[in-house]
């Protein structure tokens, strides 16, 4: 991507925050001032993905604290307005937001970047803590080997040989089978 572009960008990003926190400054729109860290954030992550896809060759590796600062952006706005969000409750979303800048990363790059084992693990790992803090460890422990027990069954059916189309000869009928 050109310097040109890449300035265009930030500059957009700059004044649209700008004309926001102007906005709010002068109570024609309420935000509170806590949320303009979190839009901040959204809006950084949102520029990484517009810098992704501007120019060639893509840059898939933005994608990844893109859609992390997204979502995170995301989660901490919903908990300035929302009393029943318990950051201390849903943080392993945190995680996932980096399994789910890789998704981004291996989908739009059509495979060529990022890594499936990375994704897999790092998912795992922040359902175990989602379900541990918000049901209890023995449902999240028993929810993990579920999981893993099907990623393993997944991997050795692609393996296994494909059964061949014989067709079977008829057994003679007995006399009894009519009965």
């Amino acid at each position: 991507m050109k310097k040109k572009q890449t300035g265009i960008i930030w500059a957009v990003a700059l004044i649209l925050t700008g004309l926001i926190i102007l906005l709010s400054s002068f109570e024609v729109i309420v935000i509170s001032e806590s949320v303009f860290l979190f839009a901040a954030i959204a809006v950084i992550g949102v520029v990484f993905h517009v810098a992704c896809f501007v120019g060639k060759p893509r840059k898939y590796n933005l994608l990844v604290p893109g859609g992390m600062l997204i979502i995170i952006a995301a989660l901490f706005i919903a908990r300035e307005y929302s009393d029943n969000i318990n950051i201390n409750v849903i943080w392993p979303i945190i995680i996932l937001s980096a399994a789910f800048g890789m998704l981004e990363q291996k989908i739009f790059s059509k495979g060529a970047q990022g890594s499936w084992v990375s994704i897999i693990v790092v998912s795992i790992i922040g359902f175990f803590f989602l379900i541990k803090y918000n049901l209890g460890f023995g449902k999240a422990f028993g929810a993990l080997l579920i999981v893993i027990g099907i990623i393993i069954v997944a991997r050795i059916t692609r393996t296994l040989p494909k059964p061949e189309n014989k067709k079977t000869e008829e057994a003679p009928k007995d006399e009894f089978d009519e009965i």
